[in-house]
């Protein structure tokens, strides 16, 4: 469990959540030039995560908690139900941020998308068939990864595995 300023609510739910996310993610220490996040271990870059690697690459107990604290806690999508929801949108907020992730969510619900999850985005998901909200959020990152290579060519190396791994949450 991890302690949060709030109260703890590490759930086993979550927590297999974050060991599913840790498994994709893999535990290989990874440098690859074309990786725009730098070196890599356990989905924790140094680019953007550099106090995690000061003492060396993180352990999987720190990714562990840095997942949590910074992609469940902080943007408060331990909020959202049904939990398949909730795994997609942390997988989501991993990879393109939890702004993006809950801008999407925002964006297919059509409320304000101002990237926080509050009452009003997490009563209109109450409103509508989750699976169907689920996919649109799949399909709109497929979208976003393939603007993304239009962009910056140098990542289609990764577009496959990003659209496999966007797929898989397809329910």
């Amino acid at each position: 469990m991890f302690q949060t300023n709030a109260k703890v609510i590490m759930t086993p739910t979550i927590d297999t959540l974050l060991d599913e996310l840790l498994a994709r993610e893999g535990s290989k220490d990874t440098n690859d030039p074309n990786d725009s996040g730098g070196r890599t271990k356990f989905g924790i870059s140094q680019k953007w995560h550099p106090d995690a690697w000061a003492e060396g690459p993180p352990t999987r107990a720190e990714a562990k908690e840095i997942f949590f604290t910074i992609y469940i806690m902080q943007p408060k999508i331990y909020l959202v139900q049904p939990e398949f929801l909730m795994g997609q949108l942390v997988d989501y907020a991993v990879l393109s941020s939890p702004r993006r992730a809950i801008i999407a969510l925002q964006h297919i619900l059509q409320v304000v998308e101002d990237g926080v999850l509050g009452p009003i985005t997490l009563g209109a998901i109450t409103r509508r068939d989750p699976r169907k909200v689920n996919n649109a959020i799949v399909d709109r990152r497929v979208l976003l990864m393939t603007r993304l290579v239009q962009q910056r060519p140098k990542d289609l190396v990764w577009l496959y595995g990003w659209v496999s791994r966007a797929l898989k949450f397809r329910v």
